[in-house]
């Protein structure tokens, strides 16, 4: 056996026979023509790599071949290791390679390993923003949602009505018929109930009756009941969804968008209070706190989703224009004779900072605003989702999906450069703009998208330009 050094790794005591370090410089080399020799940059050290042999055997003073596969196993650990090397002390990194020659017969182990120092300086390793689909994991929020609101409806209703609500809330409906001639039997307080509940519904599926709701949409996907339950969410989500649509030619301003789904929002929930009430009815009856509490209530639920949902697919949209036109500032713009090549069609607009930042902020108070009246007129147990797909608190699919947008716009600011505000006295063409801000000529066209300019040959006033440096 040869001469061998003491190590550890992550704490476990290892025999080194022989070790290797790789210290790599990153150079940079600027070449010019008729210029001998290259202008050098020095970028720093490169990732230092260790590699290093170390055994495992049994002996009659040694028994540690059977410790090797033990030692093996903490290597699969998605964190930082602690090498402590022989010459040069404690170094933080990870395992990047591990290869392993035993012979169980001599029962010695030789486990050769590749270690990779991290960043100097930091404890964690250096990872990406956790990256998502904010589409698809609202698209499953909404879906969740709507199963909660169906359940926490047929609560409410029993918190009314007591032994009678599970007549009420299970008689499966004709929707081609009356809601109303279609129950039998009913107490004063039943009947009342479902009369409110009857004339909430009329009142949604009147609102925006130009607006027809698509029939492929993520609400389109969802099969509802034949039940009142079924049939109050449905109006109230199709209502909601008219209004998106009603609203989508305000996309290309997502901060006007924002705003006025905002005020739309805001509002409907009380003319929908008003409609239900039945003239005569008590404060205190059935029928009164339909109107009052749980249309109202559901028609906050849904309508907070609906935004979501809709600014999801806004961010999905941006974030495709923002890949597009990173894509093409990397393309020349001009062929080798001069040739223009850049085809002459506009960049789809892109979102800044501000109408990530303004965006989320309009449909997150939404979200509260919904949250907060459920809070505060909660019929218990109103809030308990029963024994459904995804049973919880029906705050829980809203709250996902106002973490959903957030992430998404937290790791858009974070993936994008950051731009700085400028003002042009003079009108200049965009592409002589970037090169003044010591920019690449061919950032004009995000710039352009960015700004959302009408015409990038003669251009003034107050822009936005990215920061020299940022990685543009």
């Amino acid at each position: 056996m040869p001469d061998l050094y003491d190590a550890t790794l992550n704490g476990f005591p290892l025999q080194i026979e022989t070790i290797s370090d790789d210290f790599a410089k990153a150079i940079v080399r600027y070449e010019f023509p008729y210029k001998d020799g290259a202008q050098l940059e020095d970028m720093g050290q490169k990732a230092r790599t260790i590699r290093f042999k170390c055994w495992f055997w049994d002996s009659a003073d040694n028994l540690t071949y059977d410790l090797h596969a033990a030692f093996i196993n903490t290597l699969t650990q998605q964190t930082l290791f602690e090498f402590v090397h022989p010459t040069y002390g404690p170094i933080k990194g990870c395992v990047d390679s591990v290869s392993v020659m035993q012979d169980d017969l001599q029962r010695t182990a030789q486990v050769e390993i590749a270690f990779v120092e991290n960043l100097r300086g930091t404890t964690q390793v250096m990872q990406d923003y956790p990256a998502q689909d904010v589409l698809a994991a609202c698209q499953e929020f909404f879906a969740t949602a709507i199963l909660q609101t169906i359940a926490a409806f047929g609560a409410e209703a029993m918190s009314f009505l007591g032994a009678e609500a599970s007549t009420v809330v299970s008689t499966v409906l004709n929707p081609a018929l009356p809601i109303l001639s279609q129950f039998t039997g009913l107490s004063l307080a039943a009947y009342g109930f479902v009369k409110a509940v009857s004339a909430g519904i009329a009142t949604l599926n009147g609102i925006l009756p130009n607006v027809v709701n698509p029939n492929n949409s993520t609400l389109a996907a969802i099969q509802f009941s034949p039940n009142l339950p079924g049939m109050a969410v449905q109006a109230a989500a199709q209502c909601c969804e008219r209004y998106t649509i009603w609203r989508s030619s305000l996309a290309n301003n997502p901060t006007n968008w924002s705003a006025t789904i905002l005020n739309d929002f805001s509002s409907l929930p009380t003319a929908t209070l008003q409609s239900g009430t039945s003239a005569g009815a008590p404060s205190a009856s059935p029928a009164a706190q339909v109107s009052a509490i749980t249309l109202p209530k559901l028609l906050w639920f849904q309508a907070a989703a609906a935004a979501a949902l809709a600014l999801a697919s806004i961010y999905d949209a941006d974030q495709a224009n923002w890949v597009a036109a990173q894509q093409n500032s990397l393309e020349n713009a001009f062929d080798m004779l001069g040739n223009y090549v850049y085809p002459d069609q506009p960049a789809a607009q892109l979102m800044d900072q501000i109408d990530l930042q303004q965006t989320l902020s309009d449909v997150r108070t939404i979200i509260e605003s919904a949250i907060d009246f459920m809070r505060a007129n909660d019929v218990a147990p109103s809030c308990v989702a029963g024994d459904i797909e995804g049973a919880g608190s029906s705050f829980d699919s809203l709250k996902g999906m106002a973490l959903a947008l957030q992430t998404q716009v937290e790791s858009e600011i974070l993936e994008r450069d950051t731009l700085l505000q400028v003002i042009i006295n003079n009108p200049l063409p965009l592409p002589l703009i970037c090169l003044m801000y010591g920019l690449p000529y061919n950032t004009a066209e995000q710039l352009w998208a960015v700004n959302k300019l009408s015409n990038p040959n003669a251009v003034s006033g107050q822009i936005y330009v990215y920061q020299p440096g940022t990685g543009t």
